[in-house]
């Protein structure tokens, strides 16, 4: 299995040659862990802002007690839509993005 939903059709798309690049997309939600390996390499810094802590790192704010109680529920929202929107191609981790050729921000 490709780990891919066919029913999205996004084979089609990469087949014509559309892969998200030269295109930019920002993430705003509760925060982009931009070191991520499926994100770093198609991480634009030009593209983001935290404008919960106004500042210019959208990386979550790990600290929060409520992270560490579990992991997977908190901070990782924003992570995973970048993820669906540019993960890297071919660097050897489990996910692709729909757009992997895309710059991504947040």
């Amino acid at each position: 299995s490709s780990g891919i939903n066919a029913e999205y059709g996004i084979h089609g798309a990469w087949k014509q040659g559309i892969t998200g690049k030269g295109v930019v997309v920002s993430i705003l939600d509760d925060g982009v862990e931009h070191t991520h390996h499926d994100l770093r390499d198609n991480w634009d810094p030009e593209a983001s802002y935290d404008f919960n802590s106004d500042d210019t790192d959208p990386a979550p704010e790990l600290d929060n007690d409520l992270y560490y109680e579990n992991m997977t529920q908190f901070f990782r929202h924003g992570t995973r839509c970048a993820g669906q929107v540019a993960a890297s191609a071919n660097n050897s981790h489990c996910i692709i993005g729909a757009a992997f050729e895309a710059k991504i921000g947040g």
